[in-house]
């Protein structure tokens, strides 16, 4: 009668847990690099804290942001971390992207350089390197030959590589004398021998690094699933923070990186008061998907000449609405 009744029960809790994981939804959300300013999310979806909010949330790891955006318009992804370059370009064009959240607002990276590169003077007619054209790279990349009065299009020989890891691994094998890298990748380049040049987050440059994105037909549809993603997300925002030794394991896990100075350089550096914060989405607000004085990015016809004026000056420009959210 006993074993009856553990059984009974046990059947019981199974069955409640499936039911139970039948009601969430399900999302697949794409991050498009191996880098720091991902792992919070890595944390949320490692710990299991999407569930509590009704979701099934599955991490796929698609290289750059202009792969990114083409995947979301497919429908494959509902959610994703991208940079910003590469949707307001397909929005031009006539795509349903929108902006929904952001994450990082500067440009979060280390411009890592061979010794002899004792400056950015340096680097004239010699060969450097970015995960893509038209990636959050590439415009760290160029912003700061600029900055310094070069053209990058002639001045300079630039390679599109891939990823992170294939960035640093160029380096250490001095197939290119520089590169934008992101934490903890930076650490194995200077393990290699490279030096920081610029850390490209204290610049002053302002730019949607990388924003939350998703198709507004979806956002129409499922804007409760989008608030929910927030909520998970700052929740394991929060805890990575906190929990450093946690957040040391899945930081290594994802970067396959055994360092200790890469993933503690990772967890310092996501306490910058501009890299790592969130925003839910205004309740009452469709029209305009966030608000002044957030990292939203405020609705605004793309298809006008100013706005293509903006993207063509990388929105350094104060004038450009990306510019006037992004920086505050």
């Amino acid at each position: 009668m006993k074993i009856s009744i553990v059984a009974a029960a046990v059947i019981l809790c199974l069955t409640a847990t499936s039911a139970w994981s039948q009601t969430r939804t399900k999302l697949h959300v794409i991050y498009p690099a191996i880098s720091g300013i991902n792992a919070p999310l890595w944390y949320a979806t490692e710990q299991n804290l999407f569930p509590k909010y009704g979701l099934d949330v599955e991490l796929i790891y698609i290289p750059t942001a202009l792969q990114v955006t083409r995947v979301v318009l497919t429908g494959d992804s509902q959610i994703a971390f991208s940079g910003g370059a590469p949707v307001v370009s397909a929005v031009l064009s006539g795509a349903d992207l929108v902006f929904i959240g952001g994450v990082a607002n500067v440009p979060a990276f280390y411009m890592m350089a061979l010794p002899e590169i004792k400056s950015v003077a340096d680097m004239k007619g010699k060969t450097v390197g970015v995960t893509r054209f038209g990636s959050s790279t590439d415009f760290a990349l160029r912003y700061l030959m600029q900055k310094n009065g070069f053209n990058p299009d002639k001045d300079v020989t630039i390679l599109q590589l891939g990823g992170m890891p294939e960035l640093a691994a160029a380096l250490s094998k001095r197939l290119i004398v520089a590169a934008p890298l992101s934490a903890p990748t930076h650490i194995r380049a200077r393990a290699a021998g490279a030096q920081p040049l610029l850390d490209m987050a204290k610049a002053g440059v302002y730019f949607p690094h990388t924003a939350v994105i998703t198709r507004r037909a979806y956002l129409k549809t499922n804007r409760e699933t989008a608030v929910n993603f927030f909520r998970g997300y700052s929740e394991g925002l929060q805890r990575f923070v906190q929990d450093k030794t946690a957040a040391k394991k899945i930081i290594q896990k994802y970067t396959r990186d055994t360092e200790k100075s890469g993933p503690g350089s990772l967890h310092r550096r996501k306490r910058s008061k501009d890299i790592g914060r969130s925003r839910i989405l205004p309740a009452n607000r469709d029209a305009e998907i966030g608000r002044k004085r957030s990292f939203q990015v405020k609705s605004f016809d793309l298809t006008t000449s100013s706005a293509r004026h903006c993207l063509k000056l990388n929105y350094r420009a104060a004038s450009c609405p990306v510019y006037q959210n992004i920086h505050r």
